[in-house]
């Protein structure tokens, strides 16, 4: 009898070894085999593989595997690659939902023009892929959403046998998804902190938030592809990866930011180059860290990043990531105020979006994106700190009305060897320091002197952008 008891130890011992060994993959499938995609999964069941997530966007399966079945379907004639896919996701909010002020970043791209014209996003399915929605059925700014039914679908991709979004323990960041719904259309007799009041929602939970930075890229795909099956055209992420993991070679490096390498990068270009979904993405909270660049999949060309600003001049605010010098394209695209993340940035646009899909339903997803971009500040001299800017709800209404549009931002080119003067009288003004014409290397609040500002030339320095709400001088510095 001991004997035997010893056998089971030792058995147990060995199977939990051969599980811990197992690690999980992104399973790439040949594109060009002749064999169809079903056949393919079913030809890697044959070595006990059994799939976790099935994206048939990126023709791959994400599962866990272990070293023998990793190269026993390496060698499969259908198997394009294999990936690791062992990282964690990150929530970029830092402060309580009670910290975040949504309502100035309403009044800082003049929300009330939007509220006036009577849109709430009526019509529009917004999609929510976050942490936990803890209690936001108690919410009071989001009730009349809970109440009148507006949440269309629901899918807990942690808890899998959970179906209710509001339970919970109140485990770190379960709460994070309330916040950010609040941002996008909480609303109560007193105070507006979100613009789609009268969107209908499809809430996504993908990250695990009782392990500190702990969440799956896989279920994040698989809620993306879920919620575009909903008919859902407009998506909002607060979540994104970097570094920051258990295990410090899991890491991303600023390198793989490069809009295209990563797996949820490749599903958030397909949702928005091929699906025609807009993806509203916070760019991440790692700009006053070593990582310092956007998280993905905030690199995809085709989404909406977001980075914060502050309210009363627009600086790029210290913690919001900026975009890495290796993409081709502006990243973050533009930036709004935030006091706690870039979690409650990016809301606060995606309810802009819902008012604009309500109000021209006609306009793709990214006739809707240049839109918003074009009303923005710095639009004609965008950088990699706050993107082309604060956008600028009253020129987007105005647009929609066909009513005469007078440019918001206008510009002047000067070009000066040492130092250049401007005149202004305002408080919100701010220049951007560039080494070239878009890559920023430090900014600076400006102060005006009887009605004169004046900027002095830095080393290294080829050009500097003075921007205000609505006026920006580009300066050409010369040798």
């Amino acid at each position: 009898m001991k004997r035997t008891y010893i056998s089971f130890i030792t058995i147990f011992f060995l199977v939990s070894i051969n599980a811990w060994a197992q690690q999980k993959y992104w399973i790439y499938f040949n594109t060009q085999d002749e064999n169809p995609f079903d056949a393919q999964i079913e030809e890697i069941g044959h070595h006990g593989v059994k799939p976790i997530v099935i994206s048939r966007w990126l023709f791959a399966v994400s599962a866990y595997l272990d070293d023998h079945q990793k190269k026993a379907i390496s060698q499969l004639r259908g198997i394009d690659r294999i990936k690791g896919i062992d990282k964690n996701i990150r929530v970029f909010g830092t402060g309580s939902m009670d910290s975040v002020q949504f309502s100035r970043a309403l009044d800082q791209i003049h929300a009330s023009s939007v509220i006036q014209s009577g849109l709430s996003g009526k019509g529009v399915k917004i999609g929510i892929i976050d942490g936990g929605f803890y209690q936001a059925d108690k919410d009071a700014s989001l009730s009349q959403l809970v109440d009148n039914r507006r949440v269309a679908g629901y899918k807990n991709f942690i808890e899998t046998g959970t179906s209710d979004p509001y339970v919970g323990p109140r485990k770190n960041n379960d709460y994070h998804g309330t916040a950010v719904w609040k941002a996008i259309a909480g609303r109560t007799k007193k105070k507006i902190s979100g613009l789609a009041t009268g969107a209908t929602f499809y809430l996504a939970r993908t990250d695990q938030a009782d392990k500190e930075y702990r969440g799956e890229e896989d279920y994040w795909v698989e809620a993306l592809e879920w919620m575009h099956s909903q008919g859902v055209r407009l998506v909002n992420s607060s979540v994104g990866y970097s570094n920051g993991y258990d295990d410090p070679a899991e890491n991303y490096l600023p390198v793989d930011v490069d809009g295209k390498s990563s797996a949820i990068t490749q599903a958030a270009r397909i949702a928005s180059e091929e699906k025609g979904m807009l993806i509203v993405i916070s760019a991440g909270n790692d700009g006053s860290n070593a990582f310092q660049v956007i998280s993905v999949p905030a690199d995809a060309k085709g989404v909406l990043t977001v980075g914060a600003t502050g309210y009363h001049d627009w600086r790029k605010a210290g913690y919001s990531s900026i975009g890495p010098q290796t993409l081709n394209h502006i990243k973050p695209d533009i930036s709004c105020y935030a006091s706690s993340g870039t979690s409650f940035s990016a809301p606060v646009i995606t309810g802009l979006a819902a008012c604009i899909m309500e109000a021209k339903p006609e306009l793709s997803n990214l006739e809707i994106k240049d839109l918003v971009i074009q009303s923005a500040h710095l639009y004609d001299y965008p950088n990699n700190y706050v993107g082309h800017g604060v956008p600028d709800a009253k020129k987007i209404m105005a647009i929609l009305s066909l009513d005469e549009v007078k440019k918001v931002t206008s510009f002047e080119i000067m070009t000066s060897t040492s130092s250049v003067s401007v005149d202004y009288e305002g408080l919100n003004i701010v220049a951007f320091h560039k080494s070239d014409s878009t890559t920023v290397f430090s900014q600076e609040r400006l102060s005006a002197v009887k009605g004169k500002v004046t900027v002095n030339r830095q080393e290294g320095i080829a050009f500097t952008t003075i921007a205000t709400p609505g006026k920006v001088w580009e300066i050409h510095w010369e040798q």
